[in-house]
């Protein structure tokens, strides 16, 4: 059974409680437990216009690390199709299965990753935040009118 798979069914039967972290905004926790730690990556805060560059590494040190049998990706950014070509080139035996959300597309990344799907519209919109969410000092974050 792959990483993803027995997270998956750890957390659709209610294991444990493990570690949490807190979204940029301070807006919620995650539980993290048994999770890829690239999935970690893509959630942990980082500085803006560094996120591409953040997975990418986790993506490879996960895979020389030998911490996953197959790594989600919810993307459609061709930034990311190098470090997916090299992840499957140099182990054959992984796979990244790329999560591409609605309308956003890319035929390199697809290629380059072992398998994909896309987030059913409706679904990505019913796991948005609401409309407007107060952080803890007071700052009220907006969604973008064109997300809703």
């Amino acid at each position: 059974m792959s990483d993803w798979a027995r997270y998956q069914k750890k957390r659709l039967h209610g294991g444990g409680v493990g570690p949490e972290i807190r979204s940029p905004a301070g807006l919620a926790k995650i539980n993290l437990s048994g999770v890829p730690t690239s999935v970690k990556a893509a959630l942990a805060p980082f500085s803006a216009g560094r996120n591409d560059v953040n997975i990418a590494v986790q993506l490879l040190a996960d895979a020389f690390e030998d911490r996953f049998d197959t790594a989600p990706l919810v993307s459609g950014d061709s930034d990311l199709t190098t470090p997916v070509s090299q992840v499957c080139a140099r182990f054959p035996r992984k796979r990244i299965v790329i999560a591409l959300p609605p309308k956003r597309r890319s035929h390199q990344l697809i290629q380059a990753a072992s398998g994909h799907f896309i987030i059913n519209e409706t679904a990505f919109r019913h796991s948005q935040l609401p409309v407007q969410v107060q952080r803890a000092d007071g700052f009220i974050l907006h969604r973008p009118a064109t997300w809703r």
